[in-house]
């Protein structure tokens, strides 16, 4: 609840604020952000694979200001284990292993 409130406290009316977290921590994420008056206005489920059934992390994002909610899916790993473009797409300003 720390979080949030500090969140709805320092974050500007057109702000966004994202989150990564496990993903079994998801819909108590999201409960606690709507009782300090933020809207969950995205989503990105992980997968730890292309062929895994279920994320294991999960990207949220909170906004003052109701917009349309999109979710988006990634695999961090092909299944030959490699990283998938997608992720490295996404990474590649923060690790170094990443082309550019």
């Amino acid at each position: 609840q720390t979080l949030f409130h500090s969140i709805e406290t320092l974050l500007g009316e057109n702000g966004k604020a994202s989150i990564i977290i496990p993903f079994s921590e998801k819909n108590r994420f999201c409960e606690n952000a709507t009782l300090s008056g933020l809207y969950a206005i995205a989503e990105w489920l992980i997968f730890p694979k292309t062929n895994a059934t279920n994320p294991n992390r999960c990207v949220l994002q909170f906004a003052k200001q109701w917009q349309p909610f999109t979710q988006k899916h990634i695999a961090i790993r092909n299944e030959d284990s490699s990283y998938s473009d997608e992720f490295k797409q996404v990474t590649r300003d923060y690790y170094l292993f990443v082309e550019k």
